[in-house]
């Protein structure tokens, strides 16, 4: 993500030369147009011109797949054939992104490795599954590859990580709200909360007490704890700087965090964390799995179904993150909390009662005890990915 570090003076140029440009454009054809050449522009600018051929190349590509998904002009076994060749095209270009090197060793790989690291693929590819898998969700008018560019490529967000849905991209309306004074104060104030928590503490924390895990093991355990709360503060930083970027410019763009050190256990934890991608993990893996084994055990295992299913989608985040051993041992052993922990509750339930079940949620010291068992659970969880020689495999 070094070449989209929004410190750099290019991203504000363009963030001035956008909400100059889409403020008088009130809706139609041109705002697009204008968002359009923005966003490309922005690509051009810092990865340059090749890459932002690039992006129009992909974007035709994804707009091409989307349209035969939801056409009625071919017949199902070319519509199967044209979208099986869709998906292997993308897990491909994953893997070559997210796997070992020896996947991107012949020279002609490199220029692809160079333009997904560049743009972020990962989350772009997050952006293509849900365009392909919902093409037509009562869109308001046929998309166009303008929106289909605009959807996969909002320079405001490729270096912060939302995951927008196609359905709520294509829901928004035409008009955006007026730019009034709340709106720029409500803009500017997520601007400013971003630069702060990413360009001041995070910052601060990084050079002050991240030694990347090379310091004896008793400062290692205090470095596991700054570790996880860098990692919040820089990602959160960069949502931030998104979503107030996405008000001045009149383009809506999602949360992605819910203040996730106040959960008080590792299921929670996940209702607060990097929301964008667990909805979109849970709408695009999770519920269809668990739909489709409920369907074929008759609803009888609904315990042992629902199990695989949030193996399968953990399993699935810690590879999609990176493709190796530590990131997959870093997603079951997120899955293994969220089992134990919904075991757990269930006992507890039963034991306690309705009532009393109540009162010991209420209480704040169980809270508090609660809180900080899941900020230790998380802080050790990434160690296995932030330190990962201490697998007992390379």
């Amino acid at each position: 993500m070094a070449a989209l570090d929004l410190s750099r003076p290019v991203f504000w140029l363009f963030l001035g030369l956008a909400i100059l440009l889409l403020t008088p454009q009130v809706t139609g054809r041109g705002r697009r147009i204008t968002l359009c050449l923005l966003n490309l522009g922005f690509i051009a600018a810092v990865l340059g011109s090749a890459c932002a051929l690039g992006a129009v190349s992909y974007g035709a590509a994804v707009h091409g797949f989307g349209w035969i998904g939801c056409t009625s002009r071919m017949t199902k076994p070319w519509q199967r054939i044209a979208r099986g060749t869709g998906w292997v095209a993308l897990l491909l270009m994953f893997l070559v992104h997210k796997g070992p090197g020896t996947l991107t060793a012949g020279w002609a790989l490199q220029p692809m490795k160079t333009f997904m690291v560049g743009i972020g693929f990962s989350f772009v590819l997050l952006r293509t599954l849900d365009r392909l898998r919902w093409p037509s969700r009562a869109p308001a008018r046929p998309p166009t590859l303008l929106d289909t560019l605009n959807y996969l490529f909002p320079f405001h967000m490729l270096a912060a990580g939302p995951i927008q849905s196609w359905n709520d991209f294509s829901s928004q309306p035409q008009a955006p709200p007026v730019l009034d004074r709340g709106r720029v104060l409500q803009g500017l104030h997520r601007l400013a909360n971003g630069l702060f928590m990413k360009f001041v503490l995070a910052d601060l924390l990084q050079h002050s007490f991240l030694t990347g895990f090379r310091s004896p093991f008793p400062y290692q355990f205090f470095e596991m704890q700054v570790f996880y709360l860098w990692l919040l503060l820089d990602f959160a930083g960069y949502s931030s700087l998104a979503v107030g970027a996405g008000i001045l410019m009149g383009v809506a763009t999602p949360e992605n965090f819910n203040a996730p050190l106040l959960a008080r256990n590792i299921l929670e934890f996940w209702e607060r964390w990097h929301l964008t991608l667990t909805a979109c993990i849970r709408k695009h893996l999770f519920y269809p799995v668990q739909m489709t084994l409920l369907r074929r055990t008759g609803g009888r295992r609904v315990a042992q179904v629902t199990t695989v299913s949030l193996l399968l989608a953990f399993l699935a985040c810690g590879l999609w993150h990176r493709f190796s051993v530590p990131f997959l041992a870093w997603g079951l052993v997120h899955a293994g909390g969220v089992l134990v922990f919904v075991a757990y509750r269930g006992w507890l339930q039963k034991r306690l009662g309705q009532e009393r079940m109540t009162a010991y949620r209420a209480n704040r010291w169980v809270r508090a005890v609660a809180m900080l068992l899941t900020y230790e659970f998380v802080a050790t969880s990434l160690l296995l990915i932030a330190r990962p020689r201490c697998l007992p495999w390379p």
